[in-house]
């Protein structure tokens, strides 16, 4: 991300954006040790969406972060890149569980072959875009489901409740938080707002001039003829704007 730093985030591609957005979750005092991601794929390019998914492996791997996406037709690439995918069939039942490695095996396993030029990523999405009425896709669920009674007796015997939830470690008040904060919001005023800081500069460099300026007679308002005659005697600005037949001037009768 440093090579894109100074760059707005409306001017980032898709990708960045991305990846972006991860980082914003990681920069927390204490990192999570689940991360769930909605979609990361969604909108990129077979290139953009690779590099976000060897990303997170990347994170998965350094950090100890439990990494949990959903995605929608990934490219066998992209597929191999995961430790354990869930495929679910229309309908909401699943058809796969496991690592993607398997999947031949376990398709194999439901008398499903697939062709030589085929992967089993793409037989298997051509599989489950039919429901549970479908005998191959009620195969393959009942073949998932011996597949994972044991995973099942492990998370009943091993998972413990905890019944004042999840203990969340907040992070503390420290004075350097100012000077960081101050810090980014003059780095965002400067790279996204320098426009209106300018103008607001010269407003207020220019107003007091103009102000003293005619308060001390170099600058007058071109009156009409009867009020210039009648000398109006104000102190300041504001006993002029506060003068009857000035206001009766500028405002329109009724």
């Amino acid at each position: 991300m440093s090579d894109i730093r100074d760059t707005r985030v409306d001017e980032c591609s898709g990708g960045q954006q991305k990846r972006l957005s991860i980082a914003i979750e990681l920069t927390q005092y204490v990192k999570p040790n689940l991360l769930c991601i909605d979609e990361p794929t969604t909108g990129l390019d077979s290139n953009a969406a690779e590099n976000v998914m060897k990303c997170l492996k990347q994170l998965s791997e350094s950090h100890g972060i439990a990494v949990i996406t959903s995605i929608h037709q990934p490219n066998n690439d992209i597929l191999m890149l995961f430790d354990q995918i869930y495929v679910l069939a229309k309908g909401g039942v699943c058809v796969y569980s496991g690592a993607p490695q398997e999947l031949g095996h376990h398709l194999n396993k439901c008398g499903i072959s697939c062709k030589s030029h085929q992967k089993p990523i793409d037989m298997l999405m051509k599989v489950t875009s039919n429901t549970i009425e479908d005998q191959t896709v009620r195969q393959l669920v009942k073949q998932t489901s011996r597949d994972t009674e044991w995973l099942d007796e492990k998370c009943e015997n091993e998972t413990k409740l905890s019944p004042n939830g999840i203990q969340f470690k907040a992070k503390t008040f420290i004075i350097k938080d100012i000077w960081y904060l101050m810090t980014r919001m003059m780095t965002n005023d400067y790279i996204c707002k320098w426009k209106q800081l300018l103008a607001e500069l010269m407003f207020f460099i220019l107003f007091p001039i103009l102000l003293a300026t005619y308060k001390s007679g170099l600058y007058s308002l071109s009156l009409p003829t009867e009020l210039s005659a009648k000398k109006l005697a104000c102190t300041s600005f504001y006993d002029l704007l506060l003068n009857d037949d000035l206001l009766s001037w500028f405002m329109p009768k009724q």
